[in-house]
């Protein structure tokens, strides 16, 4: 049985994955202690847990953060005793929101301790199927002690997937954070070596809730995580149960990732409680297929879609999969949504028989979406009206950074966009031109 690893870190990715953990505690049976009664549980409990004594189990997991505070209260939570012993990696210096402490002056000396504590959770599992990270870039541990993780695994890890469930900031509401804008930029910079990025917006997650974007104090904040925390479990479900046409993590990579940095993916996760609003009384496969390439549903851009390639999870009960492969045919060739037609079978689906604790039917979609480079297009805007006046450099200069990782930085976004926009254009040579030429271009920009 593949396992898997997951590594939360700072306050987002930590929040993020207590509610994970609830989630497959339920999933899988087992109290809050950790104690299952094996004659009542025949699932397969090693791929996010590991026994320690006959009947107990424990998360394979590691928790990281910069302040002892959100790290603490894991102490006192209702998981309390499920989190014993789990490894835990904090300072009590903070970030102070900047990348350059979470990477460099705070973060360096957490280096060899967070190194050993992955190596020893990797060396526990016979099998990894992948290695999860949840985190935010927006303020100094997520994208700073996160740049730092990203480093460590491609060190001691560069064989196995690494799969990054991450908010990005969303410029379209105003942030208290002045810096989240070079942090932001900075992070994506280290992300590179990462298999697959599912980036999100909380304000586009909290109107898919409740159709406002306005977060409403901390019960927003727990609905907001407690969407989120279903993603992870949902991508690996395919491992970790039966279903007529599975697929791994790195199955799912290998068939939505057809250039090397084009690795940043629009999700969607059906249904939410928009359907409430419709008032349905039974969840209808058709409608939600329709639904799971829209980008009105998107957590994060919502830009119109122009796919480039998409992996559909289909998950539940009373699957008919000749009925769900010939409706997303249908909907791929019809004119209802722009898709890419260069790429076979740029549409993949893949099944799981068990259905969700919450829900009996469920589809979630990982689209390859070209026009996600919109957004990385409005992130460098600002970050190159900030840095060609050198403003707050200062502070991340005082950390230990160097100018030159903040040009270095800009280059590589750039690069990334780049890469987004030529994939499109390649689009429209196929359906417009056709010429040799430009296909040649195509593999000169790729080489």
């Amino acid at each position: 049985m593949s396992s898997i690893v997951s590594i939360a870190i700072g306050q987002c990715g930590i929040s993020i994955q207590e509610k994970q953990w609830i989630t497959l505690l339920q999933e899988y049976g087992i109290d809050e202690c950790g104690i299952i009664n094996k004659l009542e549980n025949d699932k397969k409990l090693d791929s996010y847990f590991y026994e320690v004594k006959e009947n107990v189990y424990k998360p394979r997991a590691l928790f990281t953060d910069l302040d002892d505070h959100r790290i603490n209260s894991l102490q006192s939570a209702s998981l309390k005793q499920l989190f014993q012993g789990v490894p835990t990696v904090y300072s009590i210096d903070g970030s102070h929101n900047l990348f350059a402490r979470g990477m460099y002056s705070v973060g360096s000396e957490l280096k060899d301790e967070i190194q050993n504590q992955i190596t020893y959770l990797l060396e526990q599992c016979d099998s990894v199927d992948s290695i999860q990270i949840q985190n935010s870039l927006y303020g100094g541990t997520g994208s700073g002690l996160g740049g730092l993780i990203y480093d460590i695994l491609n060190e001691v890890a560069p064989q196995y997937i690494t799969n990054n469930l991450v908010q990005y900031p969303d410029l379209s509401t105003q942030s208290q954070m002045t810096l989240e804008i070079y942090n932001n930029i900075l992070g994506q910079n280290k992300q590179a070596h990462l298999t697959l990025i599912l980036p999100f917006c909380n304000q586009n997650i909290q109107f898919l809730n409740d159709g406002s974007y306005k977060i409403q104090k901390q019960k927003g904040f727990d609905n907001i995580n407690n969407v989120i925390s279903q993603i992870h479990p949902l991508i690996t479900s395919g491992s970790r149960y039966h279903g007529s046409i599975n697929a791994s993590t790195r199955k799912i990579c290998t068939n939505i990732i057809p250039f090397p940095r084009l690795k940043h993916m629009s999700m969607i996760c059906l249904p939410l409680n928009y359907y409430k609003q419709k008032q349905q009384t039974q969840l209808d496969y058709i409608e939600m297929i329709h639904d799971s390439v829209n980008q009105e549903y998107s957590f994060f851009s919502k830009d119109t879609f122009r796919i480039l390639c998409s992996h559909h999870m289909i998950r539940g009960v009373d699957i008919h999969q000749e009925e769900i492969e010939s409706e997303y045919n249908k909907l791929y060739r019809s004119n209802n949504i722009f898709a890419t037609n260069w790429i076979p079978n740029s549409c993949s689906i893949s099944y799981c028989n068990v259905p969700c604790q919450y829900n009996s039917k469920l589809i979630f979609s990982i689209i390859s979406n070209y026009n996600i480079c919109r957004h990385f297009e409005k992130y460098t805007q600002q970050y190159s009206q900030l840095f060609r006046r050198k403003a707050y450099l200062h502070y991340y200069l005082q950390e230990g950074m160097d100018e030159m990782e903040f040009t270095e930085a800009e280059s590589n976004i750039n690069d990334v966009i780049c890469d987004y926009q030529a994939s499109g254009y390649y689009e429209n040579v196929v359906e417009e031109d056709n010429h040799d030429d430009d296909d040649q271009y195509m593999l000169n920009y790729f080489d």
